[in-house]
């Protein structure tokens, strides 16, 4: 469940990096994720959630730690996925504050 929202959240981590990415790209990925029945927005996911700065203290113990460094897996369209540490955890925190609060 939650790996597919993270799927679902690297491409508006991505939109708002202003990486090049097809602009149909993230709407597509969306609909073939609920199209799938799988989950694509924390609303999604029932029950109470961490608030966004909990959610990246989260993050900051994930595998993906190395030297100190978060690493994300995001894509510049589909098929295209590369990792980078060179993610701004206030805009990770602000797309997470942004799913928060449309969750409700």
């Amino acid at each position: 469940m939650a790996r597919v929202w993270r799927s679902a959240a690297r491409w508006r981590l991505i939109c708002r990096r202003d990486e090049p990415v097809q602009q149909e790209d993230p709407s597509r990925v969306r609909a073939h994720f609920k199209n799938m029945k799988m989950k694509t927005d924390l609303s999604d996911i029932k029950g109470q959630l961490p608030s966004s700065e909990t959610l990246v203290e989260m993050m900051m113990q994930d595998k993906k730690m190395r030297d100190g460094h978060l690493h994300f897996i995001l894509a510049r369209g589909i098929g295209e996925a590369f990792v980078t540490a060179d993610v701004d955890l206030d805009l990770v925190k602000t797309v997470l504050d942004d799913a928060l609060k449309a969750k409700g």
